[in-house]
């Protein structure tokens, strides 16, 4: 009977190990066959519900079933030829066809079989159990002796005894099986992994094997054997099934999840995701049962839920509804305050409309006013109101703000943009410009803004409004620039009361923040130079272009180029000192550098020494040198005479000066 032991694929062998009896398992299980998706519920007609699986891809550690598709209709299997009965999710229970045992005599009825053994089932590192509250040892026939073991030690050792003289001294049909003809034991021990049987005849009267040819031994379900007579004959008792010419009778084994994973932390167990199971102690072995009585049928009225709770349950009523949904509660009804709540959620939506009717007007007097008609025949791409809402789902995420406005991340056909706000009075180089030149360091800042919020140039006038047409035109400008260093405009809206810009997003947000918010970000000398160079030739570019004479960068009221050209000195200072234009206490950089310029200790103390340090000490004499030169041009950006400025394309040739001469040097 070799080929009848069990050999369940182990989990995991523990000294202490914690069991877990999971009674609801996987969200993914399909409600219909509680099983994973894509795993099958059956083999053949018996369900498998998860964890078991049929497969090791399909079911929990341990758990998994063969199906053996030669049988019609195909048969399960645990540890290859062990047949799979059924299972129960509810009580942590499977069943599996064990052996009968028999000794008989010849069809001569003069000798008889010899001693029948069964090295019975070894569930040792298995998720598996002998139930011994659900399984009894049974022998049946005259003079037998059914013996059951159990333990790597042997140490679980019992069994009983059988006598009858006659047919007539054997017990009764359904009487219990006390000795006379046929014997039980129910005291299977728990926590129990190896267990095995033999069977001995011990008779001496040949004559006994008229009545009496077989005696049977075999483990199974409790009070599923009952003592007939007609069990001393060949054919057994009708509880035998025939399973390949052998006989076999079903046997109970607990189930659970077992190894690392198995114990209980808190309320909820790692491989059981039901928030409606509670955790108690196993009743076979040491570790932990998940009880949920939402499992029982019949627990609910229609228009409720089940929800388990720690020795009990309860009935939520669905929405609106509300009361006690159990069988015999008070069952769910409408509450009364329900038309309240319905006639508000109306006076809501009523509203909701009203405002959206009378917003449309409104909205297309901000698009007459801003010049939105003027658009017609344009290559500007135009946006609603509700499609600037959409994109910035609501001005979720600002990116940022300066004296224009606000800038707020948003996405338009899957891709990020910049939405730009403004904060007033729109006035002509705040609407379409502002932050709009990106410093392309390849290296390292790439995409992003050279600046975000510079000091007012002294000839700003701050008085100074745009009209639709004007700035419609500038718009129109603006969407022709194409510069790598220039942010590019996608597009506007009209609908809103000033109007607001689509601009191409810049990912690595500003020079402002590297500068002065990432002060651990180390900058080289030559990324400054980079950057300075960089924004120098957008602007150059800007100022420059034939076709867009009129367009200059600045970020608040009147300008003229030679107020980007002070916005750029200030940048500048900022680049070499890496300190702020204002300073928390109200002094400002621009001033303090230039009434310290021409006192050389002064002036170098303020350039950042952090980069002067890490330098080489035979470069520092040097790179000091250069730092005076970025900074004369500074300064004379920042002259307030607006024509001893010097224009941008001047700017761009001194700075490309001096990074050929710090290359030729540095080579």
């Amino acid at each position: 009977m070799a080929k009848n032991v069990m050999r369940v694929v182990a989990i995991l062998a523990m000294p202490q190990q914690l069991i877990v009896l999971l009674l609801l398992f996987h969200a993914t299980a399909a409600a219909a066959g509680g099983q994973r998706a894509g795993c099958p519920s059956k083999c053949g007609e018996v369900d498998i519900p998860f964890p078991f699986g049929v497969g090791v891809d399909c079911a929990l550690p341990g758990l998994n079933v063969s199906c053996n598709h030669s049988f019609a209709p195909p048969r399960p299997y645990i540890a290859d030829d062990n047949e799979f009965i059924d299972v129960s999710l509810e009580t942590g229970e499977t069943r599996v066809y064990t052996p009968v045992l028999q000794n008989c005599f010849d069809l001569s009825n003069t000798s008889s079989s010899s001693d029948a053994i069964w090295q019975g089932l070894d569930l040792t590192g298995t998720p598996f159990l002998v139930s011994p509250e659900r399984n009894e040892f049974t022998a049946t026939g005259c003079d037998a002796l059914g013996l059951i073991y159990g333990r790597e030690d042997v140490s679980f050792f019992t069994g009983c005894v059988t006598t009858c003289t006659s047919l007539g001294t054997a017990a009764n049909d359904g009487d219990n099986c006390t000795g006379l003809g046929c014997c039980q034991l129910q005291s299977i021990p728990g926590n129990l992994t190896l267990l095995g049987m033999t069977l001995t005849a011990n008779i001496t009267d040949t004559k006994i094997s008229a009545w009496n040819p077989c005696r049977y031994a075999f483990i199974t379900e409790r009070d599923r054997y009952n003592f007939s007579r007609k069990d001393f004959g060949r054919s057994g008792n009708k509880i035998f099934a025939n399973r390949d010419g052998e006989m076999v009778v079903p046997a109970v084994l607990d189930w659970a999840i077992r190894g690392t994973n198995g114990s209980c932390s808190g309320s909820v167990a790692p491989a059981c995701v039901s928030e409606h199971s509670y955790c108690a102690n196993a009743t076979n072995g040491d570790g932990y049962l998940y009880i949920d009585e939402c499992k029982e049928p019949d627990r609910c009225s229609t228009g409720s839920r089940c929800h388990d709770t720690e020795g009990g349950y309860y009935c939520k009523c669905r929405f609106p509804r509300r009361g006690d949904g159990k069988i015999n509660g008070k069952g769910c009804h409408l509450p009364k305050d329900i038309v309240v709540t319905l006639a508000t959620v109306c006076i809501v939506i009523f509203l909701v409309f009203f405002v959206c009717w009378y917003e449309r007007p409104k909205r297309r007097r901000h698009f007459n006013n801003n010049g939105g008609r003027l658009l017609n025949g344009m290559e500007i791409k135009h946006f609603l109101k509700k499609d600037l809402d959409k994109m910035t789902k609501n001005r979720t995420t600002m990116l940022g703000e300066g004296s224009f406005g606000k800038l707020y991340m948003g996405t338009h056909k899957n891709q990020p943009v910049a939405v730009k706000y403004s904060n007033g009075k729109r006035k002509l180089a705040q609407m379409t410009h502002g932050k709009d030149i990106k410093c392309m360091n390849k290296k390292m800042f790439q995409n992003a803004f050279c600046w975000s919020k510079v000091p007012s140039s002294p000839e700003e006038d701050s008085s100074s409004r745009v009209s639709g047409p004007e700035l419609v035109d500038e718009l129109r400008v603006q969407s022709l620039i194409q510069h790598e260093n220039v942010v590019t405009l996608l597009g506007c809206c009209m609908e809103t009361e000033e109007p607001t810009l689509i601009l191409e997003f810049i990912p690595n947000g500003s020079l402002e923040k590297k500068l002065h918010k990432d002060k651990q970000h180390p900058l080289s000398l030559s990324q400054r130079l980079d950057i300075a160079i960089g924004s120098a030739e957008a602007l150059s570019y800007i100022h420059s272009s034939s076709d867009h004479q009129s367009i200059v960068h600045g970020d608040t009221r009147n300008f003229t180029v030679k107020s980007d050209v002070y916005s750029y000195g200030v940048v500048l200072l900022e680049l070499i000192t890496r300190k702020r234009s204002q300073y928390d206490d109200g002094r400002s950089l621009p001033v303090e550098f230039v009434q310290h310029y021409k006192d050389n200790y002064e002036r170098r103390k303020m350039y950042d020494q952090d980069m002067l340090s890490s330098m080489d000490a035979l470069l520092q004499p040097y790179c000091t040198e250069c730092l005076d030169r970025i900074a004369a041009i500074a300064v004379r950006c920042l002259k307030n005479k607006v024509d001893k400025r010097p224009t941008m394309a001047e700017v761009v040739e001194e700075l490309k000066q001096l990074r050929e001469q710090i290359s030729t040097r540095m080579s």
